[in-house]
């Protein structure tokens, strides 16, 4: 079901079976998305991400390697993971 078949602002994000870098929609599309933002973007506001997915982690480590006016406002719980106190 797309989104503009759903009255408001919805939205909907189909879990798949593995954690890895997902190859199949609507992944696909909004991981390239992500990868060209990153790329020319000045800040990007982080909420509630652990930094523990490799595919979006790769997006990011790449972007920073490209793009050396990128920076992350990252918003997180009291007790953040490892992953992203490293971040």
């Amino acid at each position: 079901m797309s989104a503009k078949s759903m009255p408001g602002d919805i939205s909907l994000i189909y879990p798949t079976e593995t954690k890895e870098y997902p190859y199949e929609e609507p992944f696909k599309t909004a991981y390239k998305f992500l990868d060209r933002f990153l790329k020319t973007a000045e800040v990007a506001i982080v909420i509630g991400y652990s930094f523990r997915d490799r595919g979006i982690t790769y997006i990011i480590d790449e972007a920073q390697s490209i793009n050396p006016n990128l920076k992350f406002i990252i918003v997180c719980g009291e007790n953040p993971g490892d992953d992203t106190r490293k971040r």
